[in-house]
């Protein structure tokens, strides 16, 4: 039999569930405003009943309910959705890091607008066309030396702002490391309450939003990914490292790389392996620091290096005013003191390799003189396949045919005809991060072409060979010691100078060819006061085949391409490709910016109309449980008086 005071328990059961359901929705409300937080319902189920089946079931038909009971307090959330906002604001950190950076690369580089490197190269080579149409005045001569100090002090200033921009991000990666840190410990630190709550059989919603916030804000910095298959331990991988696992957490670092310049790298702080950070703002600060602005000094030093090179190579064969001649316009820093280019590798104390830029042969050629020989050039191991670089040459091929094999090739080298029509090897910046820019690695031929034909090797065959392993290489080289040029300083857009010479006396610059009067290969007699034609000579190796404008159409001497690159034949056209790329890498920053904001914040939105807090919904919720409680009070109160009824009949 029931008991008569059933209807009290039945009644209180419904005040407890709706008073739970009425604090619960003021919760929300209260939150309304809080973007990291989830909007919280409450579970309702029926009591057990009093007579389940069994040997003491009542005597009255069917079960006796006993109210209500809530289930659970539980988050509105969706899962896969949070999966996937981690996911794409990773890719949203990454992208927003390098498009800022990026702009400020293309801002610095000030193209098209004035002055700008290109404007500046503009005036340097209408100086020295003016130059050599006026060889004696002395205004000319020193118009092109306050252009040449112009240009290499933009050149400067461009590589001291890209330097310090690299370093600018370099402050912000180990920023952004300790921030990791600091939200690893947290998210551990959380996972021991929640566990805490959890063990008591209670869901810690609130708890549960803030851990879910900061991992969100975690994959905003590294690719990040969640497990949450444990119910006992929530799992933070980073690849297939763990970064957080339950209450323990995995510490990362920042350390000097010696093979990076002494910029910082990111390591685990408990084995000290390299982090792999391909996405979040931490690999897209890793990727601006080492590839989007490393590629702009390195374009700025493959620039300057060549206009050193260029300038200076043709520059020794004139003579200035006051019959000077071999002398560089612009100083020349190298590798180390050693004149025949050895140099320490690996930095032990001990010369162990001999770094060479370019090295050009002793005989005069044509492009269009047939090679009458076959043979293979070695050129050393590629970077894709770590096999060796061969270029095969024949009988019927031209000096055209070998140069454009050489320069369409994989190996960091390129070829041309330089003013005095000898073959010339000049290294390029490398396409291995191993190996130092500017060097000539290897040079082998079977044959007879860079031997008898173009005078580079005194030998054929490996014994001939150069190798910049070894010490004491320039010997294998048949010229004389300007054939080759020694690898230079890193970092020539750091101190690209005039000559001193030239800084002393204007009359320096040597405007004026000069011939060869003994045979020895150097020239030394002038052609003449009034003579500019070395100038004139400067001019179109700055210009390169028929790319004359209206600042130096005067000049009337053509150049062979000096292939700044594999890609760019002349300087105008380096400069013209650098911008272009810079452009197009910006923009595609800035698309996939754009295309990676509009899908966070679509799944945001998705989100927000699963787990955010509407008002609406909310005030409308908050009378129907504000009519349970009343419901239930009133049941209660005529409970009362029944059993008010009961006692006072009983007394009577």
């Amino acid at each position: 039999m029931v008991s008569t005071f059933h209807g009290i328990e039945l009644g209180k059961r419904g005040l407890i569930a709706h008073q739970v359901a009425l604090n619960t929705t003021g919760h929300n409300l209260a939150n309304v405003s809080n973007p990291d937080y989830s909007r919280q319902k409450v579970s309702f189920e029926s009591a057990l009943p009093i007579y389940p089946p069994g040997l003491n079931h009542g005597g009255q038909a069917g079960q006796i309910g006993s109210g209500v009971n809530v289930q659970e307090v539980r988050r509105v959330r969706d899962i896969f959705l949070d999966n996937r906002i981690i996911e794409e604001k990773g890719n949203l950190g990454y992208w927003s890091q390098r498009t800022f950076f990026l702009k400020q690369l293309e801002a610095l580089n000030n193209e098209p607008n004035q002055p700008s490197l290109k404007s500046r190269l503009e005036s340097f080579i209408k100086d020295w066309n003016h130059l050599g149409n006026y060889p004696t005045e002395g205004g000319a001569r020193e118009v092109l030396r306050n252009s040449a100090i112009g240009l290499t002090q933009h050149i400067q200033n461009l590589f001291n702002h890209y330097w310090t921009l690299r370093k600018n991000v370099d402050d912000i990666i180990k920023s952004k490391v300790n921030e990791v840190n600091t939200m690893s410990k947290q998210i551990a630190d959380l996972n021991r309450e929640i566990q805490r709550v959890e063990a008591h059989g209670d869901n810690a919603n609130d708890l549960l939003d803030k851990r879910d916030a900061l991992v969100e804000k975690l994959s905003s910095l590294l690719e990040i990914r969640v497990s949450r298959t444990d119910k006992d331990e929530f799992i933070v991988y980073i690849g297939s490292e763990r970064l957080i696992q339950g209450d323990k957490f995995e510490k990362l670092r920042t350390q000097a790389d010696p093979n990076n310049e002494g910029f910082l790298k990111v390591v685990w702080n408990n084995d000290g392996k390299n982090l792999l950070a391909k996405t979040g703002e931490i690999g897209g600060l890793l990727h601006t620091r080492d590839v989007d602005i490393k590629n702009q000094i390195e374009q700025l030093d493959n620039f300057a290096i060549n206009l050193i090179e260029t300038v200076n190579e043709i520059h020794r064969d004139g003579f200035g005013l006051n019959f000077n001649t071999q002398t560089n316009f612009f100083k020349q820093e190298y590798t180390n003191s050693n004149v025949n280019g050895d140099f320490d590798r690996n930095d032990d104390g001990i010369f162990d390799g001999t770094a060479i830029y370019k090295i050009s042969g002793t005989q005069s050629i044509k492009k269009d003189d047939i090679l009458g020989v076959n043979g293979t050039i070695n050129l050393g191991p590629s970077k894709y396949n770590g096999k060796d670089v061969l270029i095969n040459y024949f009988k019927t091929d031209s000096v055209k045919d070998v140069v454009d094999r050489i320069n369409k090739s994989s190996a960091d080298v390129v070829a041309y005809l330089n003013h005095k029509g000898q073959l010339t090897i000049k290294a390029t910046r490398s396409s291995d991060p191993n190996y130092k820019n500017f060097i000539i690695r290897h040079v082998e031929d079977s044959g007879d072409f860079l031997t008898g034909f173009a005078g580079i090797l005194k030998q054929s065959g490996k014994s001939g060979a150069f190798d910049w392993n070894r010490t004491g290489e320039v010997t294998k080289f048949k010229g004389l010691e300007y054939s080759y040029a020694r690898a230079p300083m890193d970092h020539p857009s750091r101190w690209i100078s005039l000559d001193e010479s030239i800084l002393r006396e204007a009359n320096n610059i040597a405007a004026a060819k000069g011939r060869d009067s003994d045979g020895d290969g150097i020239a030394d007699r002038m052609t003449g006061e009034n003579d500019g034609s070395n100038a004139l000579r400067i001019v179109a190796s700055l210009v390169s085949e028929n790319e004359y404008n209206a600042l130096d159409v005067v000049s009337k001497i053509d150049h062979d391409p000096i292939m700044m690159d594999k890609y760019s034949k002349s300087f105008r056209s380096f400069l013209d490709k650098v911008t272009e790329d810079l452009g197009t890498y910006t923009r595609n920053a800035n698309l996939e910016l754009k295309k990676e904001d509009a899908i966070v914040n679509h799944l945001k939105n998705t989100k927000e109309s699963i787990s955010g807090v509407n008002i609406d919904e909310e005030m409308a919720a908050l009378v129907t449980y504000q009519h349970g409680y009343n419901a239930s009070a009133r049941f209660i109160s005529y409970i009362d008086k029944m059993i008010e009824t009961i006692i006072q009949r009983m007394g009577a």
